[in-house]
């Protein structure tokens, strides 16, 4: 069977990408550019934003329209977080992010520093070479995986239009995934990991209030500054929880804390440009 593959978005999409083009040809099928006549197009979707949703769509769309014979396959992030969309476009199948996950699953296994490149490439079924060859070593990937996942909850709509609404997300997430972060916290490279999530979350801080001063003459460095104090209040928060084991009852502390705070960002916004309220 001739087989063509579109990939869309980061390294890790890349990477799965290499693993299947491996794995097709040791069963004995033959790869061939995506425009080229083949019997099934696998799409390789991304999904950390609207935009890369719809170009996901859009080259499923051409390759069904352009292909109408030929078996449509879609894996990678867009049917993990969209499944519902991806089943209404007619794909003949659909997969989700399995190598990815694959990695994630060894996280939930054992500590970070109990993984190694070798676990990981058996794990995709693939060999070392190809692992180097995207990445330089095995927090390179991990810094992509963090980065990747923590964006994908972050900006997943609705957005988050509250300071309340953005905790819990990241809360829940932690939760969902508790056994991976509690093994990442307890990294021998925590400094290096705790560095990465501060810029994503940092990011998705910064956008809350951008989105919370848009009628408001905000100075840009109160803007960045009012962004770097909420994103240290939530990562010190959570830095909390887990330095107590992730337990309920500190959970609760950081929900009530939380809560208690709900309404200060647009306070200090006002007050930023002198619009306070008396």
């Amino acid at each position: 069977m001739r087989v063509a593959i579109y990939t869309l978005g980061c390294k890790v999409n890349q990477y799965e990408t290499q693993a299947m083009e491996q794995e097709l040809l040791a069963r004995g099928h033959t790869l061939t550019e995506f425009s080229d006549e083949a019997d099934a197009y696998i799409v390789n979707t991304c999904s950390v934003t609207a935009v890369s949703d719809q170009k996901s769509r859009q080259v499923i769309h051409r390759v069904q329209k352009q292909h109408p014979a030929a078996v449509v396959a879609v894996c990678g992030c867009y049917p993990q977080t969209h499944p519902e969309d991806v089943r209404k476009l007619g794909a003949d199948l659909i997969a989700g992010t399995g190598d990815r996950m694959a990695f994630l699953d060894l996280l939930e296994q054992r500590p970070l520093d109990k993984i190694s490149v070798v676990d990981i490439a058996d794990h995709c079924g693939v060999n070392r070479n190809t692992f180097y060859y995207y990445y330089c070593d095995i927090y390179a990937l991990v810094r992509e995986v963090l980065e990747t996942e923590l964006d994908r909850v972050l900006n997943a709509p609705p957005l988050c239009t509250s300071w309340y609404q953005l905790m819990m997300r990241v809360t829940a997430f932690m939760r969902a995934n508790r056994r991976a972060v509690y093994h990442l916290y307890q990294s021998s490279q925590r400094d290096l990991l705790e560095r990465e999530y501060y810029q994503v979350v940092y990011g998705a801080v910064e956008d809350l209030v951008r989105r919370t001063a848009e009628d408001l003459p905000v100075a840009e460095t109160d803007v960045q500054s009012i962004a770097a104090l909420y994103t240290a209040t939530l990562v010190g928060l959570l830095q909390s929880w887990l330095h107590y084991g992730m337990k309920h009852d500190e959970e609760q502390f950081v929900e009530r804390v939380t809560r208690l705070t709900e309404g200060t960002l647009r306070h200090a916004l006002e007050r930023s440009c002198g619009v306070e309220k008396a």
